[in-house]
Protein backbone atom coordinates (compact mmCIF):
# COMPACT_ATOMS: atom_id res chain seq x y z
CA UNK A 1 0.00 0.00 0.00
CA UNK A 2 1.24 3.41 -1.22
CA UNK A 3 0.89 6.92 0.78
CA UNK A 4 0.59 10.16 0.16
CA UNK A 5 -1.60 10.95 -2.79
CA UNK A 6 -2.57 14.49 -2.50
CA UNK A 7 -5.87 15.56 -4.05
CA UNK A 8 -4.54 17.58 -6.81
CA UNK A 9 -3.19 13.84 -8.15
CA UNK A 10 -6.57 12.07 -7.45
CA UNK A 11 -8.10 14.99 -9.42
CA UNK A 12 -5.60 14.14 -12.35
CA UNK A 13 -6.96 10.27 -12.41
CA UNK A 14 -10.26 11.24 -12.44
CA UNK A 15 -9.87 13.08 -15.24
CA UNK A 16 -8.25 9.80 -16.95
CA UNK A 17 -11.41 7.76 -15.84
CA UNK A 18 -13.11 10.66 -17.19
CA UNK A 19 -11.41 10.44 -20.49
CA UNK A 20 -11.65 6.60 -20.39
CA UNK A 21 -14.47 4.88 -22.89
CA UNK A 22 -13.86 0.90 -22.46
CA UNK A 23 -15.54 -0.53 -19.39
CA UNK A 24 -12.30 -2.40 -18.63
CA UNK A 25 -10.78 1.02 -18.82
CA UNK A 26 -13.30 2.66 -16.54
CA UNK A 27 -12.57 -0.42 -14.07
CA UNK A 28 -9.23 0.07 -13.98
CA UNK A 29 -8.92 3.64 -13.01
CA UNK A 30 -11.78 3.79 -11.18
CA UNK A 31 -9.94 1.05 -8.91
CA UNK A 32 -6.58 3.43 -8.56
CA UNK A 33 -8.79 6.37 -7.85
CA UNK A 34 -10.43 4.45 -4.58
CA UNK A 35 -7.01 2.94 -3.80
CA UNK A 36 -5.60 6.54 -3.57
CA UNK A 37 -8.10 8.28 -1.90
CA UNK A 38 -8.10 5.48 0.76
CA UNK A 39 -4.12 6.44 1.36
CA UNK A 40 -4.49 9.54 1.41
CA UNK A 41 -7.92 9.88 3.54
CA UNK A 42 -10.25 11.45 0.55
CA UNK A 43 -13.53 9.55 1.90
CA UNK A 44 -16.17 11.02 -0.57
CA UNK A 45 -13.51 10.03 -3.55
CA UNK A 46 -13.01 6.66 -2.08
CA UNK A 47 -16.81 5.98 -1.82
CA UNK A 48 -17.50 7.58 -5.60
CA UNK A 49 -14.93 5.14 -6.85
CA UNK A 50 -15.38 2.19 -5.15
CA UNK A 51 -18.78 2.43 -6.27
CA UNK A 52 -17.74 3.31 -9.75
CA UNK A 53 -15.77 0.10 -9.74
CA UNK A 54 -18.29 -2.19 -8.62
CA UNK A 55 -20.57 -1.22 -11.16
CA UNK A 56 -17.77 -2.31 -13.69
CA UNK A 57 -16.68 -5.45 -11.88
CA UNK A 58 -17.88 -8.41 -14.23
CA UNK A 59 -16.47 -11.38 -14.00
CA UNK A 60 -13.64 -11.03 -11.53
CA UNK A 61 -12.59 -12.66 -8.28
CA UNK A 62 -14.43 -13.06 -5.11
CA UNK A 63 -11.39 -11.74 -3.58
CA UNK A 64 -11.10 -8.63 -5.93
CA UNK A 65 -14.43 -8.11 -5.62
CA UNK A 66 -14.66 -8.59 -1.77
CA UNK A 67 -11.52 -5.45 -2.12
CA UNK A 68 -14.20 -3.04 -3.68
CA UNK A 69 -16.62 -4.25 -1.03
CA UNK A 70 -14.33 -3.31 2.31
CA UNK A 71 -13.31 -0.35 0.73
CA UNK A 72 -16.52 0.87 -0.18
CA UNK A 73 -17.65 0.11 3.38
CA UNK A 74 -14.50 2.09 5.09
CA UNK A 75 -15.45 4.59 2.98
CA UNK A 76 -18.62 5.55 4.82
CA UNK A 77 -16.67 5.76 8.43
CA UNK A 78 -16.46 8.72 9.21
CA UNK A 79 -19.54 10.12 7.44
CA UNK A 80 -22.15 8.05 8.13
CA UNK A 81 -21.26 4.82 10.66
CA UNK A 82 -25.01 3.31 9.68
CA UNK A 83 -24.54 2.68 6.34
CA UNK A 84 -20.94 1.28 7.22
CA UNK A 85 -22.93 -1.13 8.96
CA UNK A 86 -25.40 -2.56 6.58
CA UNK A 87 -22.24 -2.18 3.95
CA UNK A 88 -20.54 -5.08 5.48
CA UNK A 89 -23.32 -6.90 6.44
CA UNK A 90 -24.28 -7.34 2.65
CA UNK A 91 -21.05 -9.00 2.01
CA UNK A 92 -18.82 -11.40 1.96
CA UNK A 93 -15.85 -10.65 3.74
CA UNK A 94 -12.27 -11.97 2.79
CA UNK A 95 -9.07 -11.76 4.50
CA UNK A 96 -6.72 -9.31 4.75
CA UNK A 97 -3.81 -11.57 4.01
CA UNK A 98 -5.86 -11.47 0.47
CA UNK A 99 -5.01 -8.28 -0.30
CA UNK A 100 -2.14 -6.90 -0.81
CA UNK A 101 -3.57 -3.38 -1.73
CA UNK A 102 -4.17 -2.88 1.64
CA UNK A 103 -1.87 -4.81 4.00
CA UNK A 104 -0.20 -2.28 6.85
CA UNK A 105 -2.81 0.06 6.25
CA UNK A 106 -5.61 -2.03 7.87
CA UNK A 107 -5.49 -5.72 10.04
CA UNK A 108 -7.76 -8.59 10.06
CA UNK A 109 -8.33 -7.94 13.89
CA UNK A 110 -8.80 -4.24 12.91
CA UNK A 111 -11.59 -5.05 10.23
CA UNK A 112 -13.29 -7.56 12.75
CA UNK A 113 -13.46 -4.81 15.42
CA UNK A 114 -15.46 -2.12 12.63
CA UNK A 115 -18.00 -4.99 11.32
CA UNK A 116 -18.05 -5.78 15.22
CA UNK A 117 -18.31 -2.36 16.52
CA UNK A 118 -20.80 -0.92 13.45
CA UNK A 119 -23.19 -3.74 13.53
CA UNK A 120 -23.42 -3.18 17.38
CA UNK A 121 -24.15 0.50 17.52
CA UNK A 122 -26.29 1.13 14.43
CA UNK A 123 -28.44 -2.20 13.40
CA UNK A 124 -31.52 -3.62 15.40
CA UNK A 125 -31.48 -6.87 17.51
CA UNK A 126 -33.37 -8.45 14.40
CA UNK A 127 -30.72 -7.18 12.13
CA UNK A 128 -28.35 -8.64 13.86
CA UNK A 129 -29.90 -11.96 13.69
CA UNK A 130 -30.69 -12.00 10.26
CA UNK A 131 -27.94 -10.07 8.72
CA UNK A 132 -24.79 -10.92 11.37
CA UNK A 133 -25.37 -13.81 13.00
CA UNK A 134 -26.21 -15.58 9.95
CA UNK A 135 -23.30 -14.17 7.70
CA UNK A 136 -21.03 -16.74 7.48
CA UNK A 137 -18.01 -14.94 6.29
CA UNK A 138 -18.57 -12.73 9.35
CA UNK A 139 -18.36 -15.49 11.48
CA UNK A 140 -15.26 -16.97 9.98
CA UNK A 141 -13.38 -14.39 10.47
CA UNK A 142 -14.27 -13.76 14.04
CA UNK A 143 -13.05 -17.04 14.76
CA UNK A 144 -9.54 -15.73 13.69
CA UNK A 145 -9.30 -12.69 16.47
CA UNK A 146 -8.48 -14.03 20.18
CA UNK A 147 -11.36 -14.45 22.41
CA UNK A 148 -13.74 -12.46 20.27
CA UNK A 149 -15.55 -15.22 18.19
CA UNK A 150 -18.25 -15.40 20.88
CA UNK A 151 -18.71 -11.49 21.24
CA UNK A 152 -21.91 -11.36 19.30
CA UNK A 153 -23.59 -14.37 20.95
CA UNK A 154 -22.55 -12.60 24.36
CA UNK A 155 -24.74 -9.23 23.50
CA UNK A 156 -27.40 -11.18 21.83
CA UNK A 157 -27.68 -13.70 25.13
CA UNK A 158 -27.26 -11.17 27.90
CA UNK A 159 -24.15 -12.18 28.82
CA UNK A 160 -23.33 -8.48 29.79
CA UNK A 161 -20.52 -9.51 32.08
CA UNK A 162 -18.19 -11.53 29.55
CA UNK A 163 -19.46 -9.08 26.61
CA UNK A 164 -18.62 -6.25 28.34
CA UNK A 165 -14.91 -7.26 29.06
CA UNK A 166 -14.50 -8.11 25.43
CA UNK A 167 -15.79 -4.90 24.75
CA UNK A 168 -13.23 -3.07 26.95
CA UNK A 169 -10.07 -4.45 25.70
CA UNK A 170 -11.17 -3.55 21.67
CA UNK A 171 -11.79 0.02 23.19
CA UNK A 172 -8.45 -0.12 24.94
CA UNK A 173 -6.50 -1.87 21.28
CA UNK A 174 -8.49 0.97 19.32
CA UNK A 175 -7.84 4.33 21.31
CA UNK A 176 -5.82 6.19 18.80
CA UNK A 177 -8.30 4.33 15.59
CA UNK A 178 -9.11 6.36 12.96
CA UNK A 179 -12.84 5.56 12.62
CA UNK A 180 -13.54 4.66 16.73
CA UNK A 181 -10.59 6.42 18.59
CA UNK A 182 -10.87 8.18 22.12
CA UNK A 183 -10.59 11.42 19.79
CA UNK A 184 -13.93 10.68 17.73
CA UNK A 185 -17.10 12.26 18.81
CA UNK A 186 -19.12 9.43 18.31
CA UNK A 187 -18.44 7.58 21.03
CA UNK A 188 -19.92 3.92 19.56
CA UNK A 189 -18.44 2.45 22.82
CA UNK A 190 -20.71 4.49 25.37
CA UNK A 191 -23.56 3.93 22.37
CA UNK A 192 -23.00 0.16 23.09
CA UNK A 193 -22.76 0.30 26.58
CA UNK A 194 -26.06 2.48 26.95
CA UNK A 195 -27.89 -0.36 25.17
CA UNK A 196 -26.31 -3.43 27.52
CA UNK A 197 -27.18 -1.31 30.37
CA UNK A 198 -30.65 -0.81 29.40
CA UNK A 199 -31.19 -4.29 29.15
CA UNK A 200 -29.12 -5.59 32.18
CA UNK A 201 -31.48 -3.28 34.54
CA UNK A 202 -34.27 -4.62 32.71
CA UNK A 203 -35.36 -7.11 34.90
CA UNK A 204 -34.75 -6.21 38.76
CA UNK A 205 -36.94 -4.12 40.58
CA UNK A 206 -34.00 -2.80 42.76
CA UNK A 207 -29.90 -3.42 41.69
CA UNK A 208 -26.88 -1.73 43.77
CA UNK A 209 -24.68 0.13 41.12
CA UNK A 210 -21.61 -1.54 42.34
CA UNK A 211 -22.84 -4.82 41.16
CA UNK A 212 -23.10 -2.67 37.75
CA UNK A 213 -19.82 -1.46 38.13
CA UNK A 214 -18.38 -4.54 38.85
CA UNK A 215 -19.92 -6.45 35.95
CA UNK A 216 -18.93 -3.73 33.24
CA UNK A 217 -15.49 -3.12 34.25
CA UNK A 218 -16.12 0.42 34.96
CA UNK A 219 -15.59 3.00 37.58
CA UNK A 220 -19.06 3.20 39.64
CA UNK A 221 -19.15 7.21 39.03
CA UNK A 222 -19.07 6.61 34.94
CA UNK A 223 -22.38 3.66 35.98
CA UNK A 224 -24.01 6.15 38.06
CA UNK A 225 -23.69 9.35 35.70
CA UNK A 226 -24.67 6.71 33.05
CA UNK A 227 -27.91 5.23 34.33
CA UNK A 228 -28.49 8.76 35.56
CA UNK A 229 -28.53 10.20 31.22
CA UNK A 230 -30.84 6.58 30.87
CA UNK A 231 -33.55 7.87 33.41
CA UNK A 232 -33.55 11.89 32.34
CA UNK A 233 -33.78 10.56 28.78
CA UNK A 234 -36.46 8.39 29.75
CA UNK A 235 -35.13 5.73 28.33
CA UNK A 236 -35.11 3.63 31.44
CA UNK A 237 -38.22 4.05 33.98
CA UNK A 238 -36.19 4.11 37.44
CA UNK A 239 -34.99 6.38 39.96
CA UNK A 240 -31.08 6.57 42.00
CA UNK A 241 -30.43 6.54 45.66
CA UNK A 242 -26.85 7.88 45.58
CA UNK A 243 -26.79 8.05 49.13
CA UNK A 244 -27.03 3.47 48.93
CA UNK A 245 -25.83 3.36 45.44
CA UNK A 246 -29.36 1.91 44.28
CA UNK A 247 -31.41 2.25 41.11
CA UNK A 248 -35.31 1.46 42.02
CA UNK A 249 -37.54 0.71 38.91
CA UNK A 250 -40.22 2.69 39.46
CA UNK A 251 -42.70 0.64 36.95
CA UNK A 252 -41.70 -2.31 34.67
CA UNK A 253 -39.16 -1.11 31.69
CA UNK A 254 -39.81 -1.41 27.74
Amino acid sequence: MKFGFDQDAILMMRKTFDECSAPEDQYTMARKVMLAAFASGHNNFQSDFSDRALDRDTKRSSVETGLLQIMNALSYGRMDMKIMARKFNGMQIVMIDQLPEIQGAITQEELAYYVILSSLSFLTRAELRSDVITNSSILSMLETIPDMNDILDNFMMGRYEAFQKQLNRIQKKLKFDAFFGDHRSNNVFKKIRTLTLQQYVKPYKVIDMREISSAFGLPLEIIESELTELITTGQIKAKIDSYQKRLYARKQNP
